[in-house]
């Protein structure tokens, strides 16, 4: 929506933007819990510590979570408007192919994970009628986030992974450039350097990452690791998004905000999963 909004020099409703926000967040979880139960008898085998095969979560109780989830998404996906709705109701079908069909392939997979990704930013700008600017933002996010789906195909065997771990770093770099080149053609010029900042903090971080994991075979623990280091690196991202916008103070909290979550998540990735 951040990014939107500086592409447009238009700002969405804020009672409609906290609906899509929220509906994001619905949508998310369903396809976590419908990921964990899709795979439920492989990891009963490969990884038993799992909530639901270890017990920690019945199957009646994450097929309930799920469906309430998917309720609340639809309920606040329609409170955000018309084409929010559309837009979740595409992201909704994204995530059903992913967990059912699409995962179980090679390409296949990291494409559709990375477009549920592109869509969430897609419900975002849907808000302000799909600016043109817009569009590859989602592209950019939907590449990032396939590239990482990528690496966490190998997660469960050692793995060469040779040059694979440098594609998020491309497709950093590209998001990065897109919020910064936002900037300066929306409202948020002024802010543009300090937007920078987060932005090189969160590229060194997963350059890195990078260097270490194309060198040799790497463990499943230490690919497992950097999924995480990947999806965290999505928080300066989004701080930058923000503090880009120009659209006042509480944008720039809101960046703040997400730059003192970073290094706190890694806190928390030490006694739950990334996602």
């Amino acid at each position: 929506a951040a990014l939107a909004t500086t592409a447009s020099g238009t700002a969405p409703v804020g009672w409609r933007l906290t609906a899509a926000l929220l509906s994001v967040v619905c949508i998310y979880v369903v396809g976590l819990i419908l990921n964990d139960l899709c795979d439920y008898r492989r990891d009963c085998q490969l990884r038993p510590d799992r909530p639901l095969p270890d017990g920690s979560i019945s199957l009646a109780a994450a097929r309930l979570g799920c469906l309430l989830a998917l309720a609340a998404g639809l309920a606040l996906a329609a409170v955000a408007g018309r084409r929010p709705m559309q837009a979740f109701l595409l992201l909704t079908v994204l995530v059903f192919v992913y967990d059912f069909q699409a995962k179980h392939h090679n390409w296949q997979g990291p494409v559709v994970m990375g477009l549920c990704r592109g869509m969430g930013v897609g419900i975002g700008a849907s808000l302000v009628g799909w600016p043109l600017l817009a569009i590859p933002a989602v592209i950019v996010w939907t590449g990032y986030i396939a590239a990482v789906t990528r690496i966490s195909d190998r997660e469960n065997a050692p793995s060469a992974l040779g040059v694979t771990p440098w594609l998020p770093t491309v497709w950093f770099a590209a998001a990065g450039s897109l919020i910064w080149v936002m900037a300066f053609v929306g409202d948020g010029r002024a802010w543009a350097w300090t937007a920078a900042l987060p932005l090189l903090a969160g590229l060194l971080r997963i350059v890195l990452l990078a260097t270490g994991l194309s060198r040799g075979t790497q463990p499943p623990a230490a690919i497992q690791h950097s999924i995480g280091v990947y999806l965290r690196a999505l928080l300066p991202l989004q701080a930058a998004a923000a503090v880009a916008t120009g659209r006042g103070p509480w944008m720039v909290v809101g960046g703040v905000l997400l730059i003192v979550v970073w290094p706190l998540s890694s806190l928390a990735a030490r006694r739950f999963y990334a996602s």
